[in-house]
């Protein structure tokens, strides 16, 4: 279920007024947007490194290891700014004398859109890619040592 909230402010009094739910909710988000743009930069870093040639050392493995952790903070954080979001429209709307009538259903089990699933996925992968950086690491310093 789907629930779309546009809220208009008409200044500072109005803003005062917000659950405090849709406040942590604007602050996670910006706490995503600032994630995302690490998370990138870290991209744009690992992969001006190995446009230089410099695959297999400490840097790239640190690289991939931040990036890899950072998606999988990301998709927690994502999945809290949206309860977040949720819970917060409905004490606005409760506040001005709307009932709404929550359909979900919480147990044990856990869903989460496509989205997160994916970014949860590659998250994990990338720290499958980290460990294997890791081991070449390794490789490529024995070789220089044997030789």
């Amino acid at each position: 279920v789907a629930l779309n909230l546009n809220v208009s402010l008409n200044g500072p009094v109005d803003l005062a007024r917000l659950p405090i739910l849709l406040w942590l909710s604007g602050i996670s988000g910006f706490l995503l947007l600032g994630l995302g743009l690490f998370i990138t930069f870290m991209f744009m870093k690992l992969f001006s490194s190995l446009a230089d040639r410099r695959i297999f050392d400490q840097l790239q493995v640190n690289r991939l290891k931040y990036i890899g952790y950072s998606l999988l903070v990301y998709t927690g954080l994502s999945v809290i700014v949206q309860r977040f979001v949720e819970q917060g429209a409905i004490a606005y709307l409760e506040r001005f004398g709307y009932s709404v009538n929550e359909h979900h259903v919480y147990g044990i089990g856990f869903s989460s859109s496509s989205a997160e699933t994916i970014s949860a996925l590659t998250g994990l992968c990338i720290l499958a890619l980290a460990q294997v950086f890791n081991y070449g690491m390794e490789l490529k310093q024995e070789s220089e040592l044997t030789i």
